[in-house]
């Protein structure tokens, strides 16, 4: 879709529409997200997380 077929409304009624394959990644990267600020928030209040020193884990490449 170019950007000039594009419609949008401000209070979200009308949003353009999207192929899958588009729609299947959001909802990836959605998820990455979400389990990496789960991670992050248990990691940090049990405490192993040094603030000073933080590191960014994928949550899809270690185990649980």
């Amino acid at each position: 879709m170019s950007k000039a077929q594009a419609k949008w409304s401000a209070d979200g009624s009308v949003i353009p529409s999207i192929n899958p394959h588009t729609k299947a990644k959001h909802l990836i990267i959605e998820k990455y997200i979400e389990e990496a600020h789960q991670r992050y928030r248990k990691e940090r209040k049990s405490k192993k997380l040094n603030p000073s020193a933080s590191t960014v884990q994928s949550p899809f490449l270690t185990s649980s």
